[in-house]
């Protein structure tokens, strides 16, 4: 009778020691109820150039940086176009590897939003080109051109995250780059299109504080490339050179990027330091909001931007409530046991 006793106890050891270790052990997956962030935005602005952003008048580009992290000095793919350059943004990868060489061509590496949607995690693109429509999006505009599209597209964004029903949302604004080509870098046109974007921007913060979640709400921005006078397309530094600003829990306030990253001379500029590459945005907001990279990401998490905050009173290795919940399994375990086979 003994034998039979300890053969039951025995039995139930496994499940002891797997609701002991289930009891301490943190989760390690995403869900869409325990995602650090309300939503996660990313605004791409077409074309704007770092330099002529810096001087233009854009008071809600400026808060966002004030109490975020910020570089006009960051470094986008060769070739320097919107085509090869929003893939890029999206997946992490160079167009050698994601491979859109037309409008209407396939991407063959993963993106952040198949990421998203795959935790569970909603995702809108609003405005975009129409490459972008097959990033496997819960909702996709797939169209290009509209008369007031930095008004328009910024709207039906605004409406998207009023309806909570989506915790991506990419909104983009083609204007700057299509005054640039138009009238060049330099004209008034140009840095008119700039500031009516950062009016914009500012719709959407607004509506983020009125709704209550904008301190919970992860906003990053960036453009695709530059711009030389008419054009962006030659591998010029200044059509190489980008911005981007990230705002948000976990990002560290009011805080410049160090230019740490070297990048070698080419035919069309000299060797360089910058912030990050653009393919590093992936990685980084994936990394933010707690879900893996994409497949073919190349490049590595901007880690400088994250906020790194030890509480005052840090919870042990073993946290007393995981603890507790194990000894009362535990006790539990032992008295069905003594029911079944008493001593």
């Amino acid at each position: 009778m003994k034998k039979k006793g300890v053969s039951s106890i025995v039995v139930l050891f496994p499940l002891l020691l797997c609701a002991v270790l289930i009891s301490v052990l943190p989760g390690a997956s995403l869900t869409p109820e325990n995602t650090p962030y309300e939503h996660v935005i990313l605004i791409v602005v077409d074309g704007v150039r770092s330099d002529i952003l810096v001087g233009a008048n854009t008071p809600n580009i400026d808060n966002l940086t004030a109490s975020g992290s910020f570089t006009w000095n960051a470094w986008t793919v060769r070739p320097s176009n919107t085509l090869a350059a929003i893939p890029s943004i999206f997946t992490g990868a160079t167009p050698g590897v994601h491979g859109v060489t037309n409008w209407d061509g396939e991407i063959y590496a993963e993106t952040f939003v198949e990421v998203f949607e795959e935790a569970g995690l909603p995702c809108a693109i609003v405005g975009e080109d129409p490459i972008l429509g097959g990033y496997s999006a819960t909702y996709c505009t797939n169209y290009y051109g509209h008369p007031q599209a930095e008004e328009h597209f910024m709207t039906l964004a605004i409406d998207l995250l009023r309806e909570n029903d989506f915790y991506f949302v990419t909104v983009y604004n083609p204007v700057p780059d299509h005054m640039g080509h138009q009238y060049g870098h330099s004209s008034p046109e140009y840095r008119e299109a700039i500031e009516d974007a950062d009016y914009h921007i500012g719709r959407l913060v607004e509506n983020l504080k009125e709704l209550g979640i904008y301190e919970d709400t992860l906003i990053v921005i960036t453009p695709d490339h530059g711009m030389t006078g008419h054009s962006h397309s030659h591998g010029y530094a200044t059509d190489m050179r980008i911005f981007s600003v990230w705002h948000g829990p976990r990002i560290k306030e009011n805080y410049q990027m160090v230019d740490n990253m070297y990048i070698p001379a080419s035919a069309t500029y000299d060797e360089t330091y910058v912030a990050h590459r653009i393919i590093d945005i992936a990685p980084t907001m994936t990394e933010l909001a707690g879900v893996r990279a994409p497949w073919d990401a190349e490049r590595n998490v901007i880690t400088q931007i994250l906020e790194v905050k030890t509480p005052p009173d840090a919870p042990s290795e073993f946290p007393l409530i995981p603890v507790i919940g194990a000894v009362v399994v535990v006790v539990v375990i032992i008295g069905v046991i003594l029911v079944i086979r008493p001593f």
